[in-house]
């Protein structure tokens, strides 16, 4: 078995940790640990106490970035070098 492979029936992956930090949530996410903390602070994101430290399943930060709303782009006008007249 490779570390790539799964190593559980859970899906677990050897070399990727189950917790991360805020700051490896945030870096993970793509976003930064004042959103991670935002979110946790709203109940959007699920965190777990170890000790004084917090920390973030994986499968929590995957569920609250799955629960983000769609991105929709908007319309734009042309608004610089309109020549429309």
């Amino acid at each position: 078995m490779t570390d790539n492979e799964d190593n559980s029936a859970d899906g677990i992956k050897a070399n990727e940790p189950l917790a991360l930090t805020i700051v490896e949530a945030a870096e993970l996410a793509r976003s930064s640990r004042s959103v991670i903390y935002e979110a946790l602070d709203r109940g959007d994101l699920k965190g777990k106490k170890a000790g004084r430290r917090t920390v973030i399943l994986r499968e929590a930060l995957g569920s609250y970035l799955t629960s983000l709303p769609d991105y929709c782009p908007k319309e734009r006008s042309n608004k610089r070098g309109s020549n429309d007249a």
